[in-house]
């Protein structure tokens, strides 16, 4: 076993610096909590590093913040707009990366691009003391200079806490209620909920909101049943919930069951929600899983909700747990 510490005179005795480029970069991301491959945007240093798409999707934006990337810190200060590189032919997937470029001695925002005409996303260079780029956000460009299918990918350092119980709701139907709604830890930044939710009223969906948003056009998502058939031909956008399942429209037993995951690192990235849910349809279970959206960057998760689709009562039981870094 070999012990070492840090920072110290030179001619000090004991662990005294100098010490390698490579060692120190080891020790910055120690610091820095960036323990997974693709981690390394500090939260809640100035503004994130948040990716925008601006001028009509046709520019993309990296908002200030700080960096740890392959061990060597990064600081923006501002805002640093780019335009895409028209490709010459197709719609063509690219990304935005932080790059430790060893050789040049820098960190900087590069492009990535897959070859013209390709919509897959290019792959992350990620050689530890040559390459090393870390995600902020995937798109594609079209040959007419137009951003599409924009996602924001960063991954944040130091999110390493403890996962929490916050409620068990259990309701019979004598104390059914119109809307379940359940306080969340400050700082949450991932939720798991899992639950059976009863309706008293037939033809019914179960929706799931973040914070009570009902703010049209902050919701998107997309399902899939078990036998691999969409049941939307496309990725469903501006909504004002997230529809946990099916109609529920069993005369005998009305209801969803379901396991959902958030997550919603800082506050200026959106919520991304995975769930599966079964609904019992007369008898036939409709299973179904799904990804989805919260488009909202400024808040961070206050609450989850779970209401009707329209007027009704839900009972049923509810487990939430919510992790806090």
């Amino acid at each position: 076993m070999t012990e070492k510490s840090y920072v110290w005179e030179v001619d000090g005795g004991g662990d005294e610096s100098p010490h390698s480029v490579a060692e120190w970069c080891t020790v910055e991301a120690a610091i820095a909590g960036a323990a997974g491959a693709n981690e390394g945007v500090l939260p809640r240093m100035l503004n994130e590093l948040a990716p925008s798409t601006q001028s009509g999707a046709t520019q993309i934006r990296i908002a200030s913040g700080w960096a740890i990337v392959d061990g060597h810190p990064y600081h923006n200060d501002g805002n640093e707009d780019f335009t895409p590189v028209t490709p010459s032919t197709g719609t063509t997937g690219r990304r935005a990366v932080l790059r430790a470029d060893w050789s040049a001695q820098t960190v900087r925002i590069v492009e990535i691009s897959s070859a013209d005409g390709t919509a897959t996303i290019p792959s992350l260079t990620q050689t530890s003391g040559t390459t090393y780029d870390i995600p902020i956000c995937q798109y594609t460009v079209t040959t007419g200079g137009a951003i599409g299918s924009f996602v924001d990918e960063r991954e944040f350092a130091g999110q390493h806490g403890a996962w929490r119980y916050v409620s068990d709701v259990s309701l019979a139907e004598a104390d059914k209620v119109s809307s379940i709604a359940v306080s969340l830890p400050a700082g949450t930044t991932m939720v798991r909920m899992t639950g059976s939710i009863m309706s008293d009223t037939a033809s019914r969906t179960l929706w799931l909101r973040l914070n009570n948003n009902s703010s049209p056009a902050v919701y998107a998502s997309q399902k899939t049943t078990s036998s691999g058939a969409s049941p939307a031909s496309a990725r469903v956008s501006s909504q004002a919930q997230i529809v946990l399942g099916g109609t529920m429209n069993n005369t005998v037993h009305r209801g969803t069951s379901f396991e959902v995951t958030i997550t919603k690192r800082a506050a200026a990235s959106p919520a991304r929600i995975q769930f599966r849910a079964g609904t019992d349809q007369s008898g036939a279970i409709l299973d179904e899983s799904g990804s989805g959206d919260w488009g909202n960057t400024s808040d961070l998760l206050t609450s989850v909700n779970l209401l009707l689709s329209s007027t009704g009562s839900i009972y049923g039981s509810l487990l939430v747990e919510a992790f806090v870094p």
